[in-house]
Order: structure tokens, then C-alpha cells, then sequence
């Protein structure tokens, strides 16, 4: 995106927590205005953000709405309805996204995102898919080196 000085880009951020806070912080501090989307009217960036839209991450018309009145868009949760940012992006080909989208939707899914990043050699602990207690006892039965965390697998 190339910077007009005589008019910045109109930021959003879906999720108005701690980080959007500060992230809408920051931008004020260089003249850049903000709008937030957010389920909570009183979420913690509601004070400091130009523009508070109350409304949820994963509801389409409402990031679509957000999307609509921004140049630049942002996510501060993973949490979010990224087919909707997807056709926000065809809808409104001017409207830069970061991160791209398809990247949003594999940090949603824990364990795509570890095959990922061992495919391309960044060095992981042993993990495995499982969908049921029963495939929780089997792997940590053939596990020399069992211990458990459990990890979301959110998909749009």
C-alpha cells in the first residue's frame, strides 16, 4: 500500500481485548484512526478506538461491515470467520488483509499448523491427530515420551 501523507489508512481490528487497545494506542499516537469489532461495547479498546462496532468475530455481516469502512484490516483474536474475510477481500479489492486470510485459517486449525511447520523443517515435538479418548489412551500407550495437550481444530 502506498502512503498518502494527506490521508492515512482507516485501520480495523477484529477484537477489541488488550492487544487491540494497545494496537489502536499506537496508531493514534501517528494519526491513524480506528475502528474495532467487537462483542463487548465495553471491551477494553472501546475507549481509545475511533470507531467501536458491537457486534461478533464469526458473524459474516458484521465483519463484512467492518471490512466496508476500513482501508486496512487486522485480526488481535484467531478466533474469527475468516470465509468472511475472504468476501471481504473479493468484495472490496482495494482492502488489504493482514495476515492473509488463508494464513488465519491455518493458525485455526492446531494441527494443520504443526504438519505445516514441520513440513517446512521448523523442528517440532512428536504429536498426533486424535478424535476420541479411546485414540487418546492408544497414543499414549505406544508413546515412549507421552504427555498431552489438547489443541483446538477450529474450521470455517
Amino acid at each position: 500500500m502506498e502512503i498518502n501523507p494527506s490521508r492515512l489508512p482507516r485501520v480495523g481490528i477484529l477484537g477489541g481485548g488488550q492487544l487491540g487497545r494497545m494496537l489502536c494506542l499506537a496508531a493514534a499516537n501517528l494519526g491513524v484512526s480506528t475502528v474495532v469489532l467487537d462483542p463487548d461495547a465495553a471491551c477494553p479498546a472501546h475507549t481509545v478506538c475511533t470507531e467501536l462496532l458491537v457486534g461478533h468475530f464469526r458473524d459474516r455481516a458484521a465483519v463484512l461491515e467492518l471490512a466496508s469502512k476500513v482501508d486496512v484490516l487486522t485480526v488481535e483474536i484467531e478466533h474469527i470467520d475468516t470465509a468472511a474475510l475472504v468476501e471481504a477481500q473479493a468484495r472490496f479489492p482495494a482492502l488489504q488483509i493482514h495476515p492473509d486470510p488463508s494464513a488465519l485459517t491455518l493458525i485455526q486449525d492446531k494441527y494443520q499448523q504443526k504438519v505445516t511447520l514441520r513440513e517446512h523443517g521448523v523442528p517440532m515435538g512428536e504429536f498426533v491427530e486424535v478424535h476420541s479418548e479411546d485414540e487418546i489412551r492408544e497414543a499414549a500407550r505406544v508413546s515412549s515420551s507421552f504427555s498431552g495437550c489438547s489443541r483446538t481444530r477450529l474450521t470455517n
